[in-house]
């Protein structure tokens, strides 16, 4: 993971997601404990994920 973040991208502007299939109410949970709430890219998804 270091190298994805260190190629000049703020890891505010990344959302590290990891997902169980089918579509479950814990990937927020899990996308929640990798993710600051309040970062944009994390933003963005709940906006989408909320669809």
């Amino acid at each position: 993971m270091k190298a994805l973040f260190a190629l000049n991208q703020p890891r505010e502007s990344v959302c590290v997601l990891v997902e169980v299939m089918p579509p479950d109410e814990i990937n927020t949970e899990i996308a929640l404990r990798l993710n600051r709430a309040e970062s944009p890219a994390m933003q963005a998804w709940l906006a989408e994920a909320a669809e």
